[in-house]
Order: structure tokens, then sequence, then C-alpha cells
């Protein structure tokens, strides 16, 4: 398998163009669901799912592109998370390599991981422990990267799992950090 070289500005503005225009031929009660299931990729990318607010597309072996269609802000949360956490703090979170936010989409690239090893339970609980601020996290936001355990969706669903975010790393840095 060849090593990814890269993805263009052009690759990602046209999937995420790809999105947006199936974003607005689906009624609003149906958005959600319905985007993940009406969205039909060129060849060579893979859907990887989809949840409230966006969706997750594989690029190639080493990324996913997972694009906000709307302002939701999940991507804008795990952005300023990743940027923000400490280094012991990141060795459990999945790697955001790029991404762009604005008033209308919002994407960004992550390390693509394993989701095809089984998620033991002992490693979920010290997810949870890791990621306490997310009510929506379960063994289904965890990946394997390089023989460790990441989370893969931890930008928070909503303002007030984001602000228990910003607490979180605030306390982070003044050394109360999590022992795990």
């Amino acid at each position: 398998m060849e090593r990814c070289a890269g993805h263009s500005e052009n690759e990602i503005d046209s999937l995420v163009a790809l999105v947006n225009q199936t974003r607005d031929n689906i009624p609003g009660s149906f958005f959600p669901r319905s985007l993940n299931h009406s969205l039909q990729l060129p060849e060579g990318y893979e859907k990887l799912g989809g949840g409230k607010d966006r969706i997750a597309i594989g690029l190639c072996q080493e990324h996913v592109l997972k694009v906000e269609p709307f302002p939701a802000h999940s991507n804008e949360g795990e952005v300023f998370i990743w940027q923000n956490a400490s280094d012991k703090l990141r060795e459990k979170l999945c790697p955001v390599v790029d991404y762009q936010i604005d008033e209308k989409t919002s994407w960004l690239i992550m390390q693509r991981c394993n989701k095809k090893k089984l998620v033991p339970c002992k490693v979920e609980e010290e997810m949870r422990k890791v990621i306490p601020w997310s009510s929506d996290f379960h063994h289904n936001n965890i990946g394997n990267l390089n023989d460790r355990w990441v989370a893969l969706d931890y930008g928070g669903n909503d303002d007030e799992e984001r602000n228990r975010a910003v607490s979180f790393l605030a306390t982070q840095s003044k050394g109360f950090a999590l022992d795990f």
C-alpha cells in the first residue's frame, strides 16, 4: 500500500462541495441520517459514518475528512481541544492534521485509525475518564492508532460540553491532569 502524499485543497474543496450539495437536497427534518445515506462519493473515497452534525469520509488509508455542513461547532471544538491539550492528553486523542473553519462549513482531517479491533471494556472505561466532558462517548468513538487507543470524537455535542472541555483543559494546564 502506498503512503499518502497529502491531499490538495482542490480535492478537499470538491468533497466539501459534494457534501453541501447533497445537504441542500435533503428536507431539513431528515437531515442528519439522510446525508450519510444519500451522499454518493467518487470512487476511491469511503463513507465511514456520520453523526448528528457531520459526516466522516475516508480519504486514504491514513486520513479521514470530517465535514460539518452547517455551523454546529463539533469540528471547531475538536480543533480547539487538540491545539490546547497537554502532551499527556494528546496521547489519547486522534491527531487533527489540517482544518478549515468558517461560517458556512467546517472540515478537518484526522489520522485514520483501525476501527476493526474490538475495543476492550476496560479501554472504554479509561477513555471516558480522558474525555469527561462528552455525553456521547462510547466504543464507536475509539480507534487504534499505531497500537494505542485514541478518542476519535472529542469536540463536544453542544456549547455546554465544549465549555466543560475548556474548563478541563484549564485544570490540566495548572498541573491537575488526570492520571491514566
